[in-house]
Order: structure tokens, then sequence, then C-alpha cells
């Protein structure tokens, strides 16, 4: 095992875990400050956060296996999930803000409690523990699965460190710690996949060398539309467009809206979210596609 690889993850989860903990220092005891840190939130903090949520497990595991299967024509998944996160900045998160902070509610449920009444309330709470904790399930796997593949550990070992470390940092510090350390998190993954891209690309000699080599194994791999669509490309694109637009259905990115005070904390943070994200997807896609020419044996886990 390597010492250094070692090292390097322990220092990592230190930090992670120290950011989140020191969190108690400026908490209140409060409900509105553990569960909205008080309406607050510096906008640049809630966004970062948020691209962090949405993109970490799905992003590193899923994204990036997806375009190793799919090649080129992964570009409509990231176009249309972003129009489609553009829109709920937009239109549905104004929403969602405003209604909040007038209504003094705490949570998406909430506010659908609030609005449209007690059975449509207990739906919405049933369907947020019934998803989120698939999400979770998913996000616990990946980290166990990136532990697995780095250091050889099992998967398990990586689920248990990843449920401590964030159980304790949000009993102590709640949504505040939460946002602290997706933010830390989501500098890493910025910075990482930056390096984790100049090495993929110098390995498979450019991006000539990138789309020689996809062309090599597969011509469908350097298409930018999908072979054999049963419904066509529209509604290919359409249905990741609803995936970006759902991400204001989902309680764990919408809390980060509602931490934030004023519809201008809003907009801020809509720009913060896409000039960290729009860079961070694109990386992912080469990251994708080169590990396509990288790993080219028949027995490789996408």
């Amino acid at each position: 095992m390597d010492i250094l690889l070692v090292a390097s993850f322990s220092l990592f989860m230190c930090a992670f875990a120290g950011i989140g903990l020191a969190s108690m220092w400026v908490k209140e005891d409060t409900t509105d400050d553990y569960l909205v840190a008080g309406r607050g939130m510096h906008p640049a903090l809630a966004a970062l956060s948020a691209v962090s949520t949405w993109n970490s497990g799905y992003m590193f595991i899923g994204f990036i296996g997806f375009t190793f299967t799919m090649g080129y024509s992964i570009i409509w998944i990231g176009f249309g999930s972003m129009i489609g996160q553009i829109v709920a900045w937009i239109w549905l998160y104004k929403f969602i803000q405003q209604s909040a902070n007038e209504r003094g509610v705490r949570s998406l449920s909430s506010l659908v409690s609030d609005v449209t009444g007690s059975p449509e309330a207990k739906l919405a709470a049933v369907f947020s523990v019934l998803f989120l904790s698939v999400y979770a399930a998913a996000q616990l796997t990946s980290g166990g699965k990136a532990l697995y593949v780095m250091l050889g550990w099992s998967e398990v070992v990586g689920i248990l460190i990843g449920f401590i470390l964030v159980v304790a940092y949000c009993y102590a510090g709640g949504i505040r710690a939460s946002i602290w350390t997706d933010a830390a998190q989501s500098s890493v993954m910025l910075i990482g996949s930056s390096l984790l891209c100049y090495v993929a690309m110098q390995e498979v000699g450019g991006f000539s060398g990138l789309h020689d080599g996809l062309a090599t194994q597969d011509a469908n791999l350097t298409s930018i539309v999908p072979a054999d669509l049963n419904f066509g490309v529209s509604l290919w694109v359409f249905a990741f467009f609803l995936g970006g637009l759902s991400v204001a259905g989902q309680p764990q990115v919408v809390t980060r809206v509602m931490t934030l005070g004023t519809d201008e904390d809003r907009k801020t943070a809509m720009i913060w979210f896409f000039a960290w994200q729009t860079p961070f997807l694109l990386l992912m896609v080469i990251i994708g596609l080169a590990s396509r020419v990288v790993f080219s044996g028949a027995d490789f886990d996408p």
C-alpha cells in the first residue's frame, strides 16, 4: 500500500472534518440556524456547496462511466442538464426562496405543507425520505468504491468512514457545517479534476490522440448523436433537460438556496454556481473520454 496515498487521504479527511466541526464556533442554538444557517449564508459558499452536492459521487463515478460508454454524444447530457438547471435557478429557486422566507419555513416539505396542505406534505416527506435514502446510499457507495480502487480497502470501510464523518459534523454544526465542507470539497474537486485532466491528456497524446483513439475503438464513440435511439434525439435531450430541472425538487440542493437571505443573494449564487460547475463538467467529459482510450480492456468496469 502506498504510504503517501494513505497519508494524503488521511490529511484531506481530517481537513474536511475540521472544517465541518469548526462551524460549532459560530453556530447559534436555534432551529433556524441549524436548518438554514439563519438565512445568512454567503452566496459563494451556498453555490459551491450546491455544485458539490449535485455533482460529487454522480459526476466522478456515474458521469465518467456514462461518458466512457457513450463517447461524444455525452455532450447532450451536459447541455440539456445545464439548460434545465438554468431554468431552475432563474424561475423555480426564486419562487422557493421567496416563499420560504415569507412563510418562515425551513425545508421543501414544510413549504409544500404550508402552500398545499397536509396530504401533499406527507407525500412529499415520504418521497424525500425514500429518494434521499437512495441518494445517500449512492454517495456512500461511490466513496467506498473510490477507496477500494485507490487503496484496495473494502468498500464497507469507505462507506463507514463517510457515514461517521458526515454524521459527526452535521450533528455538530447543522447545515452550516455541511455547506462549509461542501465548499471545500468543491474546490478540491475542481483542482483535482484539472490535474487529472492534464495527466489524462498527456497519456492519450492530446485532443488529436484522443479522437483517433476513440475512432479506432468504435466509430459511434465519435458521433454526437447516439446510435439506435428509439424515440429520436429531441426526447433524448429533453429527458436530460428534465433531469437538470428536477434538481429544484431535491431537498439536499434546495436547502442551500433556502439559506440565502435575499433575491440578490440568489442571483449572485447562480453566477457562482455556473462559473464553477461549467468548467468542472467539461473537465469530466474530457477525463471520461480519455479513460475510454486508456482503459480499453474488455474486462474494465466503467
